[in-house]
């Protein structure tokens, strides 16, 4: 019941814009405007220097930008070479044995991984491989 009437009112609410568009074009925008969902407007920011308010999109997109890249760590760039061992990295030693664990831990019936290498065909692999040396033996 009290649904309805809410329909109703806003329903004739619409039609009474409708009928007085011609005399009173701005009640009609103004209800539309209001009707939008998204919004383009950019709320006001308090600045960290001084704590004064932002007045222009602008300024708000500035301190929002000085925000995050202050937040977000900064990356190393290792495109100029990786460092030599002498910083104290651990050399990484991988065996034959090692890798036969790994691929026998394998389950062939889930997905490829970050390398898009099928378990499947990784399977396949080391059983062609273990009996050509079985046979080589």
């Amino acid at each position: 019941m009290v649904v309805q009437s809410i329909r109703s009112d806003k329903t004739a609410h619409q039609r009474n814009l409708i009928n007085q568009f011609r005399h009173c074009p701005k009640r009609f925008y103004g209800y539309m405007r209001s009707m939008r969902s998204v919004k383009s407007k950019v709320s006001h920011i308090k600045k960290p220097q001084d704590g004064s308010l932002t007045t222009t999109d602008q300024e708000a997109a500035t301190v929002l930008c000085d925000y995050f890249s202050s937040v977000f760590t900064q990356e190393t760039d290792l495109t100029n070479g990786l460092p030599s061992g002498s910083d104290g990295l651990h050399t990484i030693e991988v065996t034959e044995e090692h890798v036969l664990k790994v691929l026998l831990k394998l389950k062939p019936d889930k997905s490829p991984g970050p390398d898009n290498i099928h378990p499947m065909l990784l399977q396949n692999l080391l059983n062609l491989s273990t009996s050509g040396l079985m046979q080589a033996s």
